[in-house]
């Protein structure tokens, strides 16, 4: 199985954290874990970064009301 977790920040606040720990944990569970963020503060190799070019904008679906 292949994984990939996506974030805005690599290493900042709790989300960062948690798919750090998410990661580490399905890494132990041999499973491939990529992590795709926009700012990637590290040289962690599978930690992807997503251009500010907007390929990876995220999309709007309107007023959820």
């Amino acid at each position: 199985m292949r994984v990939l977790l996506i974030n805005t920040s690599e290493t900042i606040g709790g989300a960062a954290i948690a798919a750090h720990r998410l990661a580490a944990a399905l890494n132990r569970h041999g499973v491939k874990v990529c992590l795709l963020v926009r700012d990637k503060q590290s040289t962690e190799v599978t930690t992807r970064v997503c251009p500010a070019s907007g390929c990876c904008a995220w999309p709007s679906f309107g007023n959820a009301s």
